[in-house]
């Protein structure tokens, strides 16, 4: 019964959205592309951004970046992903990728799921523009580097999204590998794959905490994606 009252609301949340649904053995998939014409960062996780984040421990500190087709800048303190102008931008679909991404999920990620979660709403938001360049720099010298110096090397890659699914910006694969982890760990290897630009990237410092007093920053990140140069700066904040 309580699997037939699951499938009933997901079947009305469903038909209640505008986007391509793709439906397959208890996997409801909801795919949607959007072009990137701006970017965002904040401190923490996409979900715990709140909280007094003017202070932060060195091996604490994570950052978050989402793409979007527009700025959001001005509102942030609203998830973007709740507002309504934001699921109204949409680009045009890629039959291609989502028929791969709909394939991961049925031979890599249904296998996994237990019978009481193979009923399942997931929301894909992709995008189909290349990762050219990531970098993450410091507004004041800091962790031994300059001033505009890259940081990379001193974050590993979380997360990504959607659903942590890299593409092949090559043929549009999902990129599997052997290891079973399909997130690369570094900046540099993210990049290096060629893939579609992630609708999320989140990074993590890892590296020891050198710092010998506190230090107030702003972070800058920059992006190529396809042929656009994206850039956002963080609000300061002081590590310690």
């Amino acid at each position: 019964m309580k699997k037939i009252i699951l499938f009933i609301t997901i079947m009305i949340v469903v038909c209640s959205c505008e986007q391509k649904i793709n439906i397959d053995s208890g996997l409801f998939l909801s795919f949607t592309n959007r072009e990137v014409n701006k970017i965002m960062a904040n401190y923490g996780d996409l979900y715990d951004y709140s909280g007094d984040k003017s202070n932060i421990k060195l091996s604490n500190l994570s950052l978050f970046v989402l793409t979007f087709p527009v700025d959001y800048s001005q509102s942030f303190s609203v998830t973007p992903y709740i507002r309504t102008e934001y699921f109204n931008l949409k680009a045009n679909p890629d039959p291609i990728i989502e028929s791969n991404i709909d394939h991961y999920f049925e031979t890599q990620i249904k296998s996994k799921m237990s019978m009481m979660t193979k009923v399942a709403l997931l929301e894909i938001d992709y995008r189909t523009e290349p990762l050219r360049e990531f970098k993450i720099v410091s507004t004041v010298p800091v962790l031994g580097k300059n001033a505009g110096e890259s940081l990379n090397e001193f974050f590993n890659i979380k997360n990504v999204g959607p659903e942590g699914i890299v593409i092949s910006a090559l043929n549009k694969n999902v990129i599997i590998e052997k290891s079973g982890v399909n997130i690369p760990k570094t900046i540099h290897e993210l990049v290096a794959q060629n893939i579609m630009v992630p609708s999320l990237i989140l990074i993590k410092y890892n590296a020891p905490n050198v710092l010998t007093s506190p230090v107030t920053t702003s972070f800058i990140i920059e992006m190529k994606v396809g042929d656009k140069t994206l850039s956002f700066q963080t609000t300061p904040t002081t590590l310690y």
